[in-house]
């Protein structure tokens, strides 16, 4: 596991634990509940990428055995999306022995679960452990990812780095919601989420009042 990471798998395989943590937003309590299909191809994801899987015949194996179903699409030719109004029947199908049989894997999409956001102005020797043991936020921080710079050291020689750190820190917390404040060191950093077009929005270290 990342050193990074407090706690989180790579894939989580019950929407239960995730409604019963108090971190997590509303809006992810009341659903609807996902979960992605995919063919099983022990991690091999070159494989994986090749095979299709047809929302149709997920369809005929599921549909007559879970009524809170609220629909099924295709993501990609090898991804199929199954959406559930309750939690029950959402880990029922992740532990249903029939997706085995025909050869195909479940799990939770990340992307359901977390929120991404962008911390600038930390000094660059300050490591990803440090920042995430010491960053408060009113949600769960599940995450640090340092963001790098190319090198453009008119002066650099032969063998060093051609990217460095810069002041650029990536937080993914839990839930679906962002803070509007967050703290490193007890110093207040202040969003600056203004501009309702930006995916990736920013906060940056400012004086506390």
């Amino acid at each position: 596991m990342d050193s990074t990471t407090k706690g989180v798998q790579k894939e989580i395989m019950n929407w239960s634990a995730v409604t019963n943590n108090k971190s997590i937003s509303r809006r992810i309590i009341n659903g609807p509940f996902t979960i992605w299909i995919q063919p099983d191809c022990n991690n091999d994801k070159e494989k994986q990428k090749s095979l299709q899987v047809s929302p149709y015949k997920v369809g005929n194996l599921i549909c007559k055995k879970y009524h809170s179903i609220d629909y099924i699409s295709s993501k990609s030719k090898s991804r199929v999306e199954v959406n559930f109004k309750n939690t029950k029947e959402a880990n029922q199908l992740i532990d249903d022995p029939i997706l085995k049989v025909n050869n195909l894997k479940v799990f939770i999409p990340s992307f359901r679960l977390t929120r991404r956001d962008l911390i600038k102005g930390i000094d660059e020797d300050i490591i990803e452990e440090e920042i995430l043991k010491e960053l408060e936020s009113e949600f769960q921080i599940l995450r640090v990812r340092r963001l790098n710079k190319r090198n453009r050291d008119p002066n650099k020689q032969e063998g060093d780095p051609k990217w460095m750190a810069n002041k650029s820190v990536v937080i993914t917390f839990s839930g679906q919601n962002l803070p509007t404040v967050v703290y490193l060191y007890k110093i207040y950093i202040k969003s600056l989420r203004s501009s309702p077009i930006r995916s990736f929005p920013s906060f940056v270290a400012t004086a506390s009042n």
